[in-house]
C-alpha cells in the first residue's frame, strides 16, 4: 500500500512539473515550412518562459505532422543570449531522433511524437533571458519543423534543487 501511495506521489509531482509550451513561434522565414508542430512539453517545467538550470537535463514530448517526406531526420536544440546575434548549442543526447523514438522514414502528412533530452551547460552564472531554438530537418536539408520559445537560464545559486549549507 506505501508503493502505492508513493506511486501516485511520484505521478502527482510529475504532472505539476510538466508544461505545453503555448509562447514558441516559427524560425522565420521558409524554415519550418515542411511540418506543422502540434505540441511540445516540456519536463521539468511548471510556467512560462521555463527556468532552467545550469547541469540539469531537460525532456522534451514533441509531436507534429510532417509535410515532407524524409528517410532520416537531423535535430538541433540551440539557445540566443538575449538579443545577440550568436546562437550556443545544446547537445540533444543522442543526437539523432530516429533512436529516441521517432518513427523514421518520416511520411509526408503522417504525425509523429517523440522524446529529446538536453542538458544545460553548467558554465553560467548569471540570470539570463535566452531563446531557444528546436530544428528537424530531412536527409536533403528539407526544413521539417523549427520553433522558438523563451526560457529562463537561471544562475546557479537559484536552484532550488541545490542545497546550500
Amino acid at each position: 500500500m506505501a508503493s502505492f501511495h508513493a506511486f501516485l506521489f511520484v505521478s502527482f509531482m510529475w504532472s505539476i512539473s510538466a508544461l505545453v509550451l503555448h509562447q514558441h513561434n516559427s524560425c522565420g522565414g521558409t524554415f519550418g515550412v515542411g511540418g506543422f508542430l502540434r505540441s511540445i512539453e516540456l519536463v521539468p517545467c511548471d510556467k512560462e518562459p521555463c527556468a532552467v538550470y545550469p547541469g540539469h537535463t531537460y525532456n522534451a514530448t514533441i509531436s507534429f505532422t510532417s509535410q515532407i517526406s524524409s528517410l532520416l531526420v537531423t535535430e538541433t536544440f540551440d539557445v540566443k543570449l538575449g538579443d545577440f546575434p550568436v546562437w550556443e548549442v545544446f547537445p540533444i543526447v543522442p543526437p539523432n531522433p530516429c533512436v529516441r523514438g521517432l518513427q523514421c522514414p518520416i511520411l509526408a502528412g503522417t504525425t509523429y511524437t517523440y522524446n529529446a533530452s538536453v542538458t544545460t551547460p553548467t558554465d553560467a552564472t548569471e540570470t539570463l533571458n535566452v531563446t531557444g531554438r528546436l530544428a528537424l530537418r530531412g536527409d536533403r536539408g528539407d526544413k521539417i519543423l523549427c520553433l522558438e520559445f523563451p526560457l529562463i537560464l537561471n544562475d546557479p545559486a537559484r536552484d532550488p534543487n541545490t542545497i546550500l549549507g
